[in-house]
């Protein structure tokens, strides 16, 4: 199979492969060994299409393999980083809201939530009020109320 890329998209994609690579080593039960040899069957392949085109910036020789660029890692690094932080305020956002709906909608609303398994367009008030908070405060008025 062949497929045309520009230098871009060519260094896109094995940006995107790297993306992938973390996301599911992160979050996979497969083993490391697995992983690495599905990585390297569809990294190294890349790596030495970027290195033939002449690609700058993409594919580094270390120890004589072909391995990412630092720059295309610390990219990857950076919109992880990213993706966390987003991640972290949505979740917290979401399940704060999600808690409060729960502790202060009426029986009828939970009941139905329950039976649906949907939360009702009225528990975007109580993410509103969380977004609204962390936006101005971060987590620096967040406390726990309970004794330990």
């Amino acid at each position: 199979m062949n497929i045309s890329l520009s230098k871009e998209q060519l260094k896109d994609l094995i940006f995107l492969v790297e993306l992938g690579r973390f996301v599911r080593e992160r979050s996979s039960d497969v083993p490391d060994t697995e992983l690495d040899r599905l990585w390297a069957e569809v990294i190294q392949p890349l790596l030495a299409a970027a290195r033939a085109a002449e690609v700058d910036g993409i594919a580094e020789n270390r120890d004589g393999k072909l391995v990412i660029a630092r720059e295309i890692l610390s990219a990857t690094d950076e919109a992880i980083a990213d993706y966390d932080d987003e991640t972290f305020w949505f979740e917290l956002e979401s399940r704060l809201g999600e808690r409060d709906f729960y502790l202060y909608g009426s029986d009828r609303e939970i009941e139905t939530a329950e039976k649906t398994g949907k939360l009702p367009d009225r528990v975007e008030w109580y993410y509103r009020k969380y977004r609204k908070e962390f936006d101005e405060h971060g987590v620096d008025r967040l406390e726990i109320s309970e004794e330990f």
